[in-house]
C-alpha cells in the first residue's frame, strides 16, 4: 500500500458525491450562507435525509460540508465485506493511517481511481 500523505484538498467533489450518492440520500439540498462582513467566511450548510436520520453539517466550503457529511453518514457503520466498524478518513490520500487498523475497515480517497477505497479491499 502505498505511503499517506496529508493532502485533503486533492479529494474530489466527484469522489466525494459518489459516496453521498451510494448512502442512499433521500433528500439532499446545500444551502450557501454570505459572509456578514469581510472578516467572516463562507458557511455552507448540507442537510440531507437518509433512511433512518436527518443529517446537517456545515463547512467554509463546500467541498468541506462534503466531506462532513460523509463522515457522519459513513463512520460506524459496518463493512459488508469484512465486517468490522467503517470510519472514513479525510485527511490522507493514497494510503491509510494505520490507528486502529485490524479493529477498523477505512475508506480513504486513492488519486489513482479517483475514488475512496477501503483497506479491506471491498466495495464502497
Amino acid at each position: 500500500m502505498p505511503t499517506a500523505q496529508r493532502d485533503p484538498d486533492r479529494i474530489s467533489q466527484q469522489a466525494v458525491q459518489q459516496l453521498i450518492e451510494n448512502s442512499k440520500v433521500g433528500f439532499f439540498r446545500v444551502n450557501e450562507r454570505e459572509p456578514v462582513s469581510d472578516d467572516d467566511p463562507p458557511v455552507f450548510v448540507i442537510q440531507a435525509k437518509l433512511p433512518d436520520r436527518w443529517e446537517v453539517v456545515a463547512g467554509s466550503s463546500k467541498r468541506e460540508a462534503s466531506l462532513r457529511l460523509v463522515e457522519a453518514i459513513y463512520d460506524g457503520t459496518e463493512c459488508p465485506n469484512c465486517g468490522r466498524a467503517s470510519a472514513v478518513e479525510t485527511e490522507y490520500v493514497d494510503g491509510t493511517p494505520m490507528a486502529l487498523f485490524a479493529h477498523l475497515c477505512w475508506m480513504y480517497y486513492s488519486t489513482d481511481t479517483d475514488s475512496f477505497t477501503r483497506t479491506c479491499g471491498g466495495p464502497i
